[in-house]
């Protein structure tokens, strides 16, 4: 993915359109080409990098309409504690700042329960007129059990997101890598693959959408060997050339040079 670090402040157009940003600082401007506003969230990108699959770029707007909201306090500032986090993954800030991700020690209450210091990785979709904010997952750093690291707000099992490092082998750009979360789908797009999380295991009302894709490598976490082999009899009714990778620890866990070296592997032979 694309470097980015923080370039300089300027006026947030949509809190002008509202009346506020006097000091015309509010937006944040990276040099990968995201813009965010720590006021409104709102949020630009000449490149996302999540993107739906069935969506062949277009034009950039800068209206935004959202179906789900976003804390208060969210922003693309990450503690060290999120860094040491991705860190052990090969993944730094630069890595959070291309997909656009915020963080948010405020967090959200869900009925009674307070789930606070979120990294959040918010899923956009461009439309002909607006960018929609169709979910969100976060990593609680903060309240959890050990039941539950993750929250995610939105329907996600619909969302068709692909990423990408921008540098896709030739060879690969017909094949797509499913897998189960986010931070695996960024490692395995480092690699030169596609990937797209499932943010569970389900690839149900997606199968249909992977236009352009004619292999898909199946990469879930340890425990779901089972599930993989039924998924990849699903998804070859559907016409795909389907490879499974049974592995025994989940994707993010291989180092990138052992994970191009798998993924290679299931392709060429």
């Amino acid at each position: 993915m694309n470097e980015g670090h923080f370039v300089k402040n300027i006026p947030c157009p949509k809190c002008r359109e509202n009346g506020n940003d006097r000091s015309g600082d509010n937006l944040a401007v990276y040099s990968n080409g995201n813009s965010w506003c720590w006021s409104c969230h709102y949020f630009e990108s000449n490149n996302l990098a999540s993107s739906r699959l069935h969506n062949k770029g277009g034009k950039r707007h800068s209206n935004i309409t959202r179906i789900v909201n976003l804390p208060e306090d969210a922003s693309p500032n990450y503690p060290q504690e999120v860094l040491d986090w991705v860190g052990k993954y090969e993944l730094g800030e630069s890595n959070l700042i291309q997909l656009g991700a915020l963080y948010s020690e405020q967090g959200v209450y869900i009925r009674e329960t307070h789930l606070n210091k979120l990294l959040i990785f918010p899923f956009w979709h461009k439309t002909e007129n607006d960018l929609v904010l169709e979910g969100w997952q976060a990593r609680i750093f903060g309240n959890y059990t050990k039941a539950r690291k993750y929250y995610s707000l939105g329907n996600l099992q619909d969302i068709c997101y692909k990423l990408k490092s921008g540098v896709v082998d030739g060879s690969n750009e017909n094949t797509l890598v499913l897998c189960e979360d986010i931070i695996s789908a960024i490692k395995i797009s480092l690699t030169g693959y596609q990937a797209m999380p499932l943010f569970g295991i389900n690839a149900k009302g997606r199968r249909h959408q992977f236009i352009g894709i004619d292999n898909i490598i199946i990469f879930l976490d340890p425990d779901m060997h089972k599930h993989s082999l039924e998924e990849a009899s699903i998804l070859r009714l559907y016409g795909y050339n389907v490879y499974i990778v049974l592995s025994v620890k989940d994707p993010k866990e291989y180092s990138l040079i052992e994970l191009k070296e798998v993924l290679n592997d299931k392709i060429n032979n």
